[in-house]
């Protein structure tokens, strides 16, 4: 699904290895209850989804939510190093 991000984010991160195992943030142990639901209308209302693969049911929906598990995770410090009020962060 997302093969490429791990690589990615190792050699952006400065990694010399591109194969060492990396865990990506993963919002759908949630599940698909009450707390399920919430996790989709927050990538709703935070992201403008023009392209059908990220839709509910896109082939690339899980790229969509993983990026959402990741802005969740590190708001601190975007919100640290950009300010409150920055395109980036959740509102």
């Amino acid at each position: 699904m997302v093969r490429g991000i791990p690589s990615a984010a190792l050699a952006m991160r400065g990694y010399l290895s591109l194969d060492a195992k990396v865990n990506l943030f993963r919002l759908e142990v949630i599940g698909r209850g009450a707390a399920g639901r919430k996790v989709e209308s927050l990538s709703r209302s935070s992201f403008v989804i023009s392209v059908p693969a990220f839709q509910e049911r896109g082939s690339l929906r899980g790229v969509l939510i993983t990026c959402a598990a990741y802005l969740l995770a590190f708001h601190n410090e975007v919100t640290s190093d950009l300010g409150q009020s920055n395109p980036i962060s959740f509102p």
